[in-house]
């Protein structure tokens, strides 16, 4: 009994030379399970406009691949009559679409399930999501506010398990500061009526020069009470948690669009060296934008203790 398959098996890849080469033996070995000697060609086309026939797998894997002539379509085909018509496309804009025919639907849908798997296995496009090139940045953009609200919530977080753990140090500086100040006014309370009651002038001149030297030493040292209000340490951490924000919106901004993974890529030639130095500037910007965080968490904690 006759049967077909039409779908786009995935709409993101990154195929390579291992790739390629197992691609062309599970096709191969499966067609020969239906006609002898079946026939695979390769049907190239690049950007140039520059397209060929091939039915060698490194004719592929030697293109230079330059973005001047970069494959933009890689097309298998096998046709035998009514036994088996397959057409299998790589394509930069479709992804992989299989459109397949044969006499045997049993052995066809073993072809179209170890392709399936291969696809799974060996041509996953790492680091993207799955999807249409169209939607790529609005799938993206979310990815923005997202960081940003990471980074608030773990700060606002932060900083409450902060002001729990130092609320209780600042209400005791608290009664501890008026109290002093209370032990200071009827100290100043008792001398003033001492000095008021004495008939000696040294007695009132001592108080006044006492007076007057108090608030000399008030005047030069400034007001000593402790710094109160329901977040005091807001405004000493402000500075590290803008740092932290901004290194994240930098780094996301960076790595999705200033570098971004391809979803759909042909690892041959000059790809394999420029995907080689996207990976490792996509990993020196998320480093850079880790290692800010924990700067900045540092920094805090260490303005914690010191403030």
């Amino acid at each position: 009994m006759s049967g077909r398959v039409s779908e786009v098996i995935s709409p993101s890849y990154r195929i390579n030379e291992n790739a390629l080469r197992d691609l062309d033996a599970i096709v191969r070995n499966r067609c020969e399970e239906i006609v002898p000697s079946p026939k695979l060609t390769y049907k190239v086309t690049r950007e140039d406009n520059f397209s060929y026939p091939t039915d060698n797998v490194a004719d592929i894997i030697n293109e230079r691949n330059t973005p001047q002539t970069k494959i933009t379509s890689v097309t298998l085909e096998v046709s035998h009559g009514d036994a088996i018509e397959l057409k299998l496309q790589f394509s930069l804009a479709d992804g992989i679409v299989i459109d397949a025919t044969a006499e045997d639907r049993a052995k066809l849908s073993l072809l179209a399930s170890d392709l399936r798997n291969l696809v799974r296995d060996e041509m996953g496009a790492r680091g993207g999501k799955r999807g249409r090139s169209s939607n790529l940045l609005l799938r993206r953009l979310p990815a923005i506010p997202l960081a940003c609200g990471l980074f608030v919530v773990i700060f606002l977080l932060s900083a409450v398990a902060y002001r729990i753990y130092k609320e209780p140090a600042y209400s005791a500086a608290e009664a501890q500061y008026d109290q002093q100040v209370e032990t200071e006014l009827r100290e100043f309370d008792a001398k003033a009526g001492a000095a008021k009651a004495s008939n000696e002038t040294n007695v009132k001149i001592d108080f006044l020069i006492d007076l007057f030297v108090s608030a000399r030493h008030k005047a030069a040292e400034g007001d000593d009470s402790p710094v109160y209000g329901p977040y005091p340490w807001i405004l000493g951490r402000t500075s590290f948690t803008i740092g932290i924000v901004i290194a994240g919106v930098i780094g996301w901004f960076v790595i999705l669009f200033v570098i971004p993974n391809p979803e759909r890529l042909f690892l041959f030639g000059d790809q394999i060296a420029r995907q080689q130095r996207r990976d490792k500037r996509r990993s020196q910007v998320i480093w850079g934008v880790l290692i800010a965080f924990l700067v900045g968490v540092a920094s805090s904690i260490a303005a914690s203790a010191i403030l």
